[in-house]
């Protein structure tokens, strides 16, 4: 029996289509199987003050009243829910988006020039509409301390999740735009959403745009919002490779060179290719204590001195070119703004030097770049003392056949090591800004897993600095970064540094 508007008690998506409602809670189940967004139970009315056409009276009266009083008028449903969602929009995109972020266009490290275009994308697709919500939302609920958008928050992203597996469920073969930037909306929401397991949903998500893409392939002509979103993609995708300890596909030529064929790869473009390779080195050197005898491990670690050499060269290859097209140093020395305890007193600095660079690009750049080097030093590092402790024979063999696996060169990669995730420390006051926007926060929280897992293993008092800044960041820009890396840190498959 068709519902009355106003007295069927039902869903306000049923009343307004005078339909029969199941009246489930928290929506309807006939919304759900028709696959539209039902508006829920509430009857709410709120009032706006709005000017009033004035008639032929009203104009003889204002000529002898000058104040008059302002008329009320209702305001739906949706357009309350439409102005509420610009506000939050706009407010996400303030917090996420750098200041100037031209800089990192040119040199193709915004993270954030995908992101643009979801608003317009929103606006027919209610999968988008919903994950774009909950993140928007998510991200009010933590600045204004506000449970009940943490609760709006959270029923947004359960009914992107539906959508999302309802778009998914009736596809063919070709894989929307619009479906990946909805998974990595919810990606980004584990990170600003404080929810709950994030690191394990982050991952899920992550997962499925691999496999997506995985299975999609990769065209020989990308546009330039494609671009953008196969730019960030690929970064995601790398980190939960390393994650992982395994391979990932964007090291084969379907994913460096088909993209590119009609433009000329910029620096962030090239390093980001070299750390698709840090996944296969992890992985070989894993591979190294299941061999059963010398002759195969000797065989292996030949293979992984010899690819972590080629990974190397490619490295310094990519920084000396970069030094020598930049104009001046391309970070320095100021004094730290950051103390371990709030003592204004206290010379209580972790690093009492902060690195400075000239743009955000080039800090991008070599953050990166110092990233890149951890991983692979300390890889190499923990191949050579696994070999040393455990096969103590193919370690002397290897140190008198190749001069890498030498104590010498051993104690170079920890140095190299060390090095590389002091400097990551130092340039983490540069990132959180509040000019730099969201994104900076994005870039930087996987440099602090990998820098502050290679302190632990050292046990050096400098992993502290790293809570002391994600703490900071928590308490000043309201992101809970460091519950997300908490939670990769503690699973089981996301160990970044193997001890």
């Amino acid at each position: 029996m068709g519902g009355v508007p106003g007295m069927s008690g039902g869903c306000n998506t049923c009343r307004k289509r005078k339909k029969g409602c199941d009246k489930q809670h928290p929506f309807c189940g006939q919304c759900l199987r028709l696959g539209i967004e039902c508006a829920g139970y509430a009857k709410e009315m709120k009032f706006i003050s709005f000017e009033a056409k004035p008639s032929r009276t009203a104009k003889q009266s204002a000529l002898t009243q000058r104040k008059k009083s302002t008329p009320l008028a209702l305001l739906p449903y949706k357009c309350e829910l439409s102005a509420f969602r610009n506000c939050a929009y706009g407010a996400f995109m303030e917090f996420y988006l750098p200041v100037d972020d031209s800089h990192l266009i040119k040199q193709g490290f915004c993270a954030g020039e995908w992101l643009k275009n979801v608003p317009n994308m929103a606006v027919n697709n209610p999968a988008i509409a919903n994950a774009f919500d909950a993140l928007a939302t998510a991200r009010m609920a933590l600045v204004t301390n506000d449970a009940k958008l943490m609760t709006h928050s959270s029923k947004a992203y359960g009914k992107a999740l539906i959508a999302l597996q309802r778009v998914i469920s009736n596809l063919t073969s070709v894989i929307s735009i619009e479906v990946l930037s909805c998974i990595m909306l919810l990606a980004l929401y584990e990170i600003y959403g404080n929810s709950v397991d994030s690191s394990t949903a982050w991952k899920s998500h992550v997962q499925a745009a691999s496999s997506i893409l995985e299975f999609q392939g990769r065209s020989t002509k990308v546009s330039y919002p494609e671009m953008q979103f196969l730019l960030k993609t690929r970064m995601e995708r790398i980190v939960h490779a390393i994650g992982k300890r395994k391979a990932c596909d964007l090291v084969e030529p379907d994913w460096t060179a088909p993209p590119w064929s009609d433009c000329v790869k910029n620096p962030a473009y090239e390093i980001v290719d070299i750390m698709a390779c840090m996944p296969s080195v992890m992985e070989d050197s894993d591979a190294l204590k299941t061999c059963v005898d010398v002759a195969e491990t000797l065989d292996k670690a030949t293979s992984l001195a010899n690819k972590c050499r080629l990974i190397w060269t490619e490295l310094e290859d990519w920084h000396r070119s970069q030094e020598l097209a930049t104009v001046g140093p391309r970070y320095w020395e100021e004094p730290s703004n950051i103390r371990l305890t709030k003592d204004p007193d206290a010379e209580d600095y972790m690093f009492p030097k902060r690195f400075c660079f000239p743009d955000p690009a080039t800090a991008y750049a070599e953050i990166v770049y110092w990233t890149a080097s951890l991983l692979l030093a300390s890889t190499h590092y923990l191949a050579c003392v696994w070999l040393k402790d455990n096969l103590p024979v193919a370690s002397i063999l290897l140190q008198s056949s190749d001069e890498i696996f030498s104590f010498d060169e051993n104690a170079e990669l920890y140095c190299r090591a060390f090095e590389s995730a002091n400097n990551i420390a130092q340039s983490l006051e540069y990132f959180i800004k509040p000019e730099r926007g969201g994104t900076s926060i994005e870039v930087v929280g996987f440099p602090i897993a990998v820098a502050r897992g290679f302190f632990e293993y050292c046990n050096s008092p400098k992993r502290k600095w790293f809570d002391v800044v994600l703490k900071y960041i928590r308490d000043t820009r309201s992101v809970p970064l460091d519950t997300f890396l908490n939670g990769t840190s503690e699973g089981q498959k996301l160990t970044l540094v193997r001890v």
